[in-house]
């Protein structure tokens, strides 16, 4: 179904919704919706959701949920989640959620999880973000910001020792 004006109510289609302006309300369809403006309730999709404007509410997507603008609510997809500016909420995925800006919130993800500045909690086996005053939890969690320190040293015992030092909290908890 395409739109070109706002939507307040519902928009069902048996294969792709477009809607050039906002939507108030829901858009369900088979394989993906597309949104131009903001979005302000709910999308859920077989596939895909992709919004240009900002998300207000919850876009469930079989593979993927894209957004442009911030997103204050909940992305759940079975492969990922992508949010250009803000995320104010939750993000859950099958293997990787990106959010470029902040994340003030939560994202659990099967493989990865990207913030560019996390104020939440990152669970995943792989957490990523380039500054954090949040809590990551996972295998392998990396803030590029975060506290480094590297030392050599001898003793009586080694002629050598090298020492790293990270701010790590124990079994694969960070926090900075």
């Amino acid at each position: 179904m395409f739109w070109l004006g706002k939507t307040n109510g519902l928009q069902i289609a048996g294969f792709n919704n477009v809607n050039m302006k906002t939507v108030n309300g829901a858009q369900f369809s088979t394989f993906s919706n597309f949104l131009r403006g903001d979005l302000n309730g709910f999308h859920a999709s077989g596939f895909s959701n992709i919004v240009l404007g900002n998300v207000n509410g919850i876009q469930l997507g079989g593979f993927h949920n894209f957004n442009l603008q911030n997103t204050n609510g909940v992305q759940i997809a079975g492969f990922n989640n992508f949010g250009l500016k803000n995320i104010n909420g939750i993000q859950l995925a099958g293997v990787v959620n990106t959010a470029m800006q902040t994340v003030r919130g939560i994202q659990i993800a099967g493989l990865s999880n990207y913030a560019q500045n996390l104020k939440g909690l990152q669970i995943a086996p792989f957490n990523f973000s380039d500054t954090s005053s949040g809590i990551s939890i996972g295998l392998f969690n990396y803030v590029r910001t975060g506290y480094r320190n590297v030392k050599i040293s001898s003793n009586e015992i080694f002629y050598a020792n090298l020492t790293i030092k990270t701010k790590i909290l124990p079994i694969g908890w960070t926090k900075k």
